[in-house]
């Protein structure tokens, strides 16, 4: 997997890594674990806005709409 950098805090991230986090995260909660129960660490700002993102960007397209 390929790393990037942000252009404009040359923070690292790699998207192929994120999109692992996200896998292992929900495989985490179909298994019954807690959103609140799990952290993933990264020590770098970029990496973690692209999980977040993908995090987000997932549960917000499967909310049903009321």
């Amino acid at each position: 997997m390929y790393e990037s950098k942000d252009l404009d805090t040359f923070s690292k991230f790699n998207k192929g890594e994120a999109g692992l986090v996200k896998q292992t995260v929900r495989k985490l909660e179909n298994l019954g674990v807690r959103g609140d129960d799990i952290g993933v660490v990264t020590p770098y700002k970029a990496q973690v806005n692209i999980i977040r993102k993908l995090l987000t960007d997932e549960r917000c397209r499967s909310k049903k709409p009321y």
